[in-house]
């Protein structure tokens, strides 16, 4: 029975690597730009941009099995290497 999902799951698994991937280069982008925009823009983006990664991500799980474990320690990771990337010289 699982091998048979194998495909379905492979496939779901890689559009929504393939839609966070477009969240991710909108993040960098709104990073790399941050400095002349004010801080309404920035906030509006922000909003913007949580939302449509949160939306992804609230489905995965309904799609596909995720580990309960695995996905705060992403999110940190994830979070961690943003500020770590983008942080001020």
């Amino acid at each position: 029975m699982i091998i048979r999902e194998y495909p379905a799951k492979a496939a779901r698994s890689a559009e929504i690597c393939r839609l966070l991937g477009a969240v991710h280069l909108e993040w960098e982008h709104l990073w790399n730009g941050v400095w002349p925009k004010d801080d309404a823009q920035i906030a509006s983006a922000w909003k913007v941009l949580g939302e449509r990664q949160s939306a992804i991500v609230a489905r995965a799980p309904l799609e596909l099995p995720l580990s309960r474990s695995l996905v705060p320690r992403s999110q940190r990771e994830a979070d961690q290497y943003c500020t770590e990337q983008h942080a001020p010289a």
